[in-house]
C-alpha cells in the first residue's frame, strides 16, 4: 500500500506548475489569518494584524523563498540546505547580503534539519523521510519529477516560518523577555503556525485507523483539508471571515468546509423520493443565475477559476472531505 501511494502522489502532485503554485494558495487561505488574528478565548493565533502579517510573509518570501532556494551554491555548499545557513550564521557578510540574522539563520537551519521547513507532503507520501528510497539514482529521479511541487512547498514554509519566528520574536523582546527566551518563545510559535496552518504530514498526526493498510488511501489527501477545517473551527470571528472570503474567491460556494458532502447528501435524498438525477448544485446555480445571470460560475466555483482558467477550486476546496457521500447517486 505504501509504494502505491508513492506512485500515485508522485503521478498526482509531481511535474505540474500549476499544482506547485497552489502552496501558496495554502499560505493566503490559512496562514495569514492564523498570523494576524488572536482568540482570547483559546489563546490561539498571532494577532499581528493583517497588513503587517503579510508585509512580512512578503519579505521573508523574498529572502528565503524560492529563487533563494534554488540560487545555486555558495563555496560549494547548495543553498538550498541547512549547511547554507549555518555558513549564514557564521558569517556576518553573509548576514548582511541575505538580510538574516545569526539568530535567524540558525532557526532555519535547525528547522530544516528537523524537518519542518522541508517538503513534507511528498516526503510523507513517497517515504522517503523513512528510508524507504535507497538509492541515490531513484532519488534523484523523485527529487526532479517533484521539484515543481516541492520547491514551492519548502519556499512557501521556510517564509511563512521565518516571518512568524521575527513577530514573535519582536514581540517577546518588547515584554522584556532575554533573547535566550524570547528565541524559544519565537520558535515554539514559529513551528505551531506550521503545524496548524499548512499542516503536518507524519502519519502519526493521522487518526489510527488511518496510517497503514488499505484504508489509509481515503485520508491520502485529508491532512490539508483537516488542518483547514480544523483552524477555521479555532480562529475568532474576524479570521473565520477572512478564511471563508479566502476560500470562496479561489473556489466558490463548493470550496467550503463540508459543501460537497451536504450536496451528496441532499442528491441521495431527493433521488431516492423520485427526482431523478437531481442536483441541489443545479438547483442553485439556477436560482443565481435568475437573479444574476451569468453570475453563478462565479459564485459556485469561485473567481479565480473563472478569470485564471485553472481548477484551484478542487485543490484547495474542504468541501469534499467526508469519505463515501456519493456512494448512493445514481451513476456511483
Amino acid at each position: 500500500a505504501s509504494n502505491v501511494r508513492a506512485w500515485t502522489s508522485m503521478a498526482q502532485l509531481g511535474g505540474s506548475i500549476a499544482t506547485g503554485a497552489l502552496n501558496y494558495l495554502g499560505v493566503v487561505t490559512n496562514g495569514i489569518p492564523y498570523l494576524a488574528t488572536y482568540n482570547d478565548k483559546t489563546a490561539f493565533g498571532g494577532g499581528f494584524g493583517f497588513g503587517k502579517s503579510v508585509s512580512q510573509f512578503m519579505t521573508a518570501l523574498n529572502q528565503v523563498g524560492l529563487l533563494k532556494a534554488v540560487g545555486g551554491r555558495l563555496n560549494g555548499v547548495d543553498m538550498n540546505t541547512a549547511a547554507f545557513y549555518d555558513a549564514v550564521a557564521a558569517d556576518p557578510e553573509l548576514q548582511k547580503q541575505y538580510n538574516l540574522s545569526e539568530r535567524e539563520a540558525r532557526f532555519l537551519a535547525l528547522e530544516m534539519r528537523e524537518g519542518e521547513m522541508t517538503p513534507a507532503l511528498t516526503n510523507a507520501m513517497v517515504g522517503s523521510a523513512r528510508g524507504r528510497v535507497t538509492s541515490g539514482a531513484a532519488q534523484k529521479a523523485i527529487d526532479g519529477w517533484m521539484w515543481t511541487f516541492n520547491s514551492t512547498e519548502q519556499a512557501t514554509r521556510r517564509a511563512l516560518g521565518l516571518s512568524a519566528y521575527r513577530m514573535s520574536f519582536d514581540r517577546a523582546k518588547a515584554a522584556g523577555l532575554s533573547d535566550a527566551d524570547a528565541n524559544a518563545k519565537a520558535r515554539d510559535f514559529a513551528v505551531s503556525a506550521l503545524r496548524y496552518t499548512v499542516g503536518d504530514y507524519s502519519v502519526i498526526n493521522r487518526p489510527p485507523i488511518w496510517r497503514s493498510g488499505i484504508q489509509s488511501f481515503i485520508y491520502m489527501y485529508k491532512v490539508f483539508p483537516t488542518t483547514t477545517i480544523q483552524l477555521l473551527k479555532r480562529l475568532p470571528r474576524q479570521g473565520q471571515i477572512y478564511m471563508l472570503a479566502s476560500l470562496f474567491v479561489l473556489g466558490g460556494m463548493t470550496a467550503f468546509p463540508f459543501a460537497e458532502d451536504i450536496e451528496d447528501l441532499l442528491d441521495s435524498i431527493a433521488q431516492a423520493l423520485g427526482f431523478g438525477t437531481a442536483s441541489v448544485r443545479f438547483e442553485i446555480a439556477k436560482a443565481i443565475d435568475s437573479v444574476a445571470p451569468g453570475l453563478s460560475p462565479f459564485a459556485m466555483r469561485g473567481f479565480a477559476n473563472a478569470y485564471l482558467g485553472l481548477n484551484l477550486a478542487d485543490r484547495i476546496s474542504a468541501g469534499n472531505f467526508i469519505p463515501g457521500t456519493g456512494i448512493f447517486l445514481s451513476g456511483a
